[in-house]
């Protein structure tokens, strides 16, 4: 997934530091929140929010919900 960040510009302004084992740290000025949390939850696992803590527990709120919106789908057969 870092190769996917490092040949794209999402941002004039993006920074992307190289880290151990391919990882990336990226930042940039992203257009409003709902991009920044879309974009964020588009990487999935690949992706994690280190700043700011009121961004972070947006995120694991929604991820939160969705766990449990899968969970209590299991209870329904396919």
């Amino acid at each position: 997934m870092s190769h996917r960040v490092k040949e794209s510009i999402f941002s004039e302004d993006q920074q992307i530091e190289e880290l151990d084992h391919y990882a990336i740290r990226f930042k940039a000025t992203l257009n409003g929140k709902q991009s920044i949390k879309k974009w964020i939850l588009g990487m999935g696992i690949n992706a994690e929010v280190i700043a700011p803590e009121s961004l972070k527990e947006e995120i694991k709120a929604e991820l939160q919900m969705m766990l449990k919106m899968y969970m209590k789908s299991q209870d329904t057969p396919i």
